[in-house]
């Protein structure tokens, strides 16, 4: 029994192990934008020879990407910060300061928020044009 099982199961299992993982051809409709992240896009473009235009494009793209991503964060954290404490009704601030200066973080924080969406339409923007590049080479 056992012996006509073993080939069964090893014929299974390696069946299996090669179809994992497989590359499946792209569909006739699909496009780049459609089967790929940007992250991904921009990884692959980055593999360019450096210092070609796509790879600038793309370093560029990456690098705005990451400034926008950080200036959210930081904008967001003053905002809630300084908007927490505003919230907590003391009219003078902690430590007896001015409740101006909470003011100040909380647009310090909105202007960081401006920062990162400028930041993040830039970064699209160098993608959008680095896949162009790259399409035309």
């Amino acid at each position: 029994m056992m012996k006509t099982i073993a080939p069964l199961l090893i014929f299974l299992i390696s069946g299996f192990s090669s179809c994992f993982g497989q590359y499946e051809p792209a569909t006739p409709d699909s496009t780049i934008a459609k089967d790929y992240t940007e992250v991904e896009i921009r990884r692959f473009l980055l593999t360019q020879e450096k210092g070609t235009p796509v790879w600038e494009l793309a370093k560029q793209s990456q690098v705005s990407h990451s400034m926008g991503v950080l200036a959210t964060f930081v904008g967001t954290a003053f905002i809630l910060s300084n908007a927490v404490i505003l919230s907590s009704g003391s009219s003078d601030g902690y430590y007896g300061t001015d409740n101006s200066f909470y003011y100040t973080g909380v647009a310090f924080g909105v202007a960081n928020i401006g920062v990162a969406v400028w930041q993040l339409l830039r970064a699209d923007l160098k993608l959008q044009e680095a896949k162009r590049l790259y399409k035309y080479q």
